[in-house]
């Protein structure tokens, strides 16, 4: 038979594995808020292929980043707020730009006008005004003379000498990522037909 002092010990070891239990199963279930998905129009198998599928492949580096258009849907139940990236261009290595041209690209993410943020951040999120970037754009359509990112294995950005992808296990970026900027820079030079 037990006695009351194990009654009560066994009885309060029961409750703080309930408790604990009930509190991990409340952290892991929670309500993480929106999360970034992307579904990209486009993905490549190889660094070539990524490379043919862009109209501009340049060096450039990011001048100011501001909101842009907010896209409304659901009878105004969800918004979707752009960002504006304005760059100069360092090396034109691919399309029609020059070095020392402005253009804009624009990205999904950033704040609403309720002050709600939409952090996306499938595209490497936000840029950061004054870095160097590596990117493999594409014109948006209708003329609006701005780019879009093709995907998320066409942003790296400088560090040092070196190119910095978003995710250097995808095969792609792979091809890129920790390569010195030069190096890459003439390789891609050379796939120019």
């Amino acid at each position: 038979m037990l006695s009351t002092k194990k009654t009560m010990w066994m009885g309060l070891l029961v409750f703080l594995a309930t408790t604990s239990t009930s509190a991990w199963y409340g952290w892991v279930h929670r309500d993480k808020g929106p999360l970034s998905q992307t579904a990209w129009v486009y993905k490549g198998t190889d660094a070539r292929e990524l490379f043919d599928y862009a109209d501009v492949v340049a060096l450039v580096t990011v001048q100011e980043t501001f909101p842009g258009r907010v896209v409304v849907v659901n009878e105004g139940e969800d918004k979707l707020p752009y960002q504006m990236v304005e760059f100069t261009v360092d090396q034109a290595v691919k399309g029609g730009v020059v070095a020392g041209d402005r253009y804009m690209l624009e990205r999904a993410g950033g704040m609403d006008p309720d002050g709600i943020y939409h952090n996306i951040d499938a595209d490497g999120g936000e840029y950061a005004s004054g870095t160097q970037y590596l990117l493999f754009l594409k014109w948006q359509e209708n003329n609006s003379g701005m780019f879009y990112l093709v995907n998320d294995s066409a942003r790296y950005e400088v560090r040092g000498n070196r190119l910095i992808g978003l995710d250097p296990d995808d095969a792609v970026t792979a091809q890129f990522h920790n390569r010195r900027v030069k190096r890459t820079v003439n390789l891609l030079r050379s796939w120019n037909d």
